[in-house]
């Protein structure tokens, strides 16, 4: 078996700061590891789990971690700040697992359960997978916060949605990436988002470097975000602010937020109309020829704009003709 106290004594952690789409506020930090690849044999990250779950040490190894990342982010003086820390799933198979161990490190270094959010993931191994639900529970019988990392990624998705009954949900990296330009990631993140909101959660919109990303997020209703564009990863605590100028900065030169502000031409893209005496027949065509929207808008003969068709309602037609 490794030192495994010596490999400890290696790593670091980082934190990145998680903050309200809508303010630039500080809401929270994740811890994220850093100098696996000074250990010897290992590459990444999950190098390090799984060789710590092969030994069975795991839950040790993560408790270890656990103290580390809390002692270090109790250094951070900003009132009201939150913890992310991710957990491996597979730590409930550890034949050492047991209740109440954070709380006490919690104590130790004299934080409150509250400030800690779990982070579990549902992508991964079908062993990670199926051991989900049950540190959902687990943790929350614990009165701890949990968030549902990668959402979306996962084979479990709008079913983990609705039986977790996690606090937060994070949109993983794959959907916010360039989802300005992408109209079918915009429609599943606002969809998410959307469900989320009914169902008394919090979306965290992860991994966001541009700012017409940043937009789009907040536009749909991201509640937080978390990215390059706000700040990298920072193994120093005295870098982490209460409150990030530059996407306040953002949040006021928007000038979609100004009622009197025009349209940029740029993005303004033409739609042929249809006119309302226009045959079934002329519909089909339409739809046929015009392959990038599911409507066509719908004028009177002087172009008076009258409403909307949609191509499923067509269809709907055409089957119940047929």
């Amino acid at each position: 078996m490794p030192n495994w106290n010596q490999i400890i004594d290696k790593l670091d952690y980082a934190f990145q700061p998680i903050i309200h789409s809508h303010t630039g506020k500080l809401y929270a930090v994740e811890a994220l590891i850093r100098n696996v690849q000074n250990i010897s044999g290992l590459n990444a990250i999950d190098d390090l789990f799984n060789m710590a779950f092969n030994d069975d040490y795991l839950y040790e190894l993560d408790l270890q971690l656990r103290e580390k990342a809390i002692k270090k982010f109790s250094n951070i003086k900003i009132e009201d700040l939150k913890l992310f820390y991710n957990l491996d799933n597979r730590i409930i198979y550890n034949k050492t697992f047991s209740y109440g161990n954070t709380s006490k490190i919690l104590k130790k270094y004299k934080l409150n359960k509250s400030v800690i959010c779990f982070e579990l993931s549902e992508k991964g191994t079908a062993i990670e997978q199926n051991a989900l639900s049950t540190m959902i529970q687990r943790y929350k019988e614990e009165g701890f916060s949990i968030a549902i990392d990668d959402f979306g990624i996962g084979v479990s998705g709008l079913k983990l949605l609705y039986f977790s009954e996690a606090q937060i949900i994070k949109l993983d990296r794959f959907f916010i990436s360039n989802i300005d330009q992408d109209s079918k990631k915009k429609l599943f993140c606002s969809s998410i988002i959307e469900m989320a909101h009914i169902m008394g959660m919090q979306v965290i919109a992860e991994g966001i470097e541009t700012v017409k990303e940043f937009y789009t997020c907040k536009d749909i209703g991201a509640d937080f975000i978390q990215g390059y564009l706000v700040q990298k990863p920072t193994i120093e605590t005295n870098e982490i602010k209460s409150i990030y100028n530059n996407i306040v900065t953002l949040i006021n030169d928007d000038k979609r937020n100004n009622p009197n502000a025009t349209i940029d031409e740029e993005f303004i893209e033409p739609i042929i109309a249809l006119c309302i005496d226009s045959s079934l027949y002329e519909l089909f065509i339409h739809f046929k020829e015009s392959t990038k929207n599911n409507f066509v808008p719908i004028v009177d003969k002087y172009d008076n704009f009258l409403g909307i068709i949609y191509e499923a309602d067509i269809k709907k037609i055409s089957y119940s003709q047929s």
